[in-house]
């Protein structure tokens, strides 16, 4: 329905012409959940065309068989990351390291991917679609009088609340941020969102269900925890901060990493609240002894690094089609 507010080429299945469906000759997803609706026989035999939605240190697909959280889904997890045409990739190294020993295809291309194009170029009306409008009118118009800090959590499997990881005082921190004349942008994963009251003049909290990523370019540092958000935010070159008091339980419990963290995320690791303070208070000061780590990372997770990833994908599709 928004789609078709902003007048663009789209239908909702079921509509009167859901024939449609049936003829389609291409299908582009970024999750597996598709394949478990009703409509999904009617599209088994076009080409898919995986686009995932994220690359990070977190196990995926395969490398999840035997995993605690997940037990007795080994099937499921090969069926589910199995028989695909095309997956998209941002590098060889993600295609040969993660996405080859996580899931099945004809065929890898490290293209990039399309929500990243938003960082290099003008904002259009369409690339805010499904954006908090409210929320990125009050960060853009923060963005002009201080730093912008940008607080995006996972979701657990352990239990332990994504925001205050049980060690943090949230408030506390807020005003510490204040003091620095710095904006909290608070967005966290649609698994878990949170509600606040009496929301400080120097927070936003974005719709958890939105899209956050037309909002990067306005962040000078982000905080997360595991999510693979902060990869894709490597192309930005800012400050990253990794807030996981959880760690321990948070490896137990939940779905592991690919690689040891040490390698693959480049900025301060903070284990308690006080670190975390720490590492913000040094960001915000203008100290980065992280940068050169972030280049190397970056470089090695994305083949390209200026945009234009849906160019790259669609002129492949329609090449192939031709």
């Amino acid at each position: 329905k928004l789609l078709s507010s902003a007048n663009l080429p789209v239908l909702l299945f079921p509509t009167d012409k859901e024939k449609l469906i049936a003829q389609a000759g291409t299908v582009v997803i970024d999750s597996i959940s598709y394949r478990n609706r009703l409509f999904y026989q009617l599209i088994a035999k076009a080409r898919q065309v995986q686009l995932w939605h994220g690359v990070g240190n977190k196990k995926i697909g395969f490398q999840l068989q035997g995993a605690s959280c997940l037990e007795g889904r080994d099937q499921t997890l090969m069926e589910d990351h199995s028989d695909y045409d095309l997956i998209v990739s941002t590098s060889e190294f993600y295609t040969e390291e993660v996405f080859k020993k996580s899931m099945h295809a004809k065929e890898f291309v490290s293209l990039g991917y399309p929500r990243t194009d938003v960082f290099f170029q003008p904002l259009s009306k369409e690339a805010l679609l499904g954006c908090d409008i409210e929320a990125y009118a009050r960060v853009k118009k923060a963005s002009k009088q201080g730093p912008v800090v940008l607080f995006v959590p996972t979701f657990r499997d352990n239990g332990v609340n994504p925001l205050t990881q049980n060690v943090l005082d949230l408030e506390k921190f807020i005003t510490l941020l204040k003091l620095k004349n710095a904006h909290l942008l608070i967005k966290t994963h649609s698994r878990t969102p949170v509600s606040f009251q009496n929301i400080p003049d120097n927070v936003t909290v974005c719709d958890s269900a939105t899209d956050v990523y037309p909002f990067l370019p306005l962040v000078d540092t982000m905080i997360t925890d595991y999510s693979s958000i902060y990869t894709e935010y490597l192309l930005l070159d800012k400050p990253i901060i990794f807030f996981w008091s959880d760690f321990e339980k948070y490896m137990s419990c939940d779905r592991g990493f690919q690689f040891p963290f040490e390698a693959m995320c480049p900025g301060p690791k903070c284990l308690t609240a006080e670190d975390l303070y720490r590492a913000v208070d040094e960001a915000l000061q203008g100290q980065d002894d992280w940068k050169d780590a972030r280049q190397k990372m970056r470089d090695k997770s994305f083949s390209h690094i200026n945009g234009g990833a849906s160019e790259r994908i669609a002129d492949l599709l329609v090449n192939q089609n031709s």
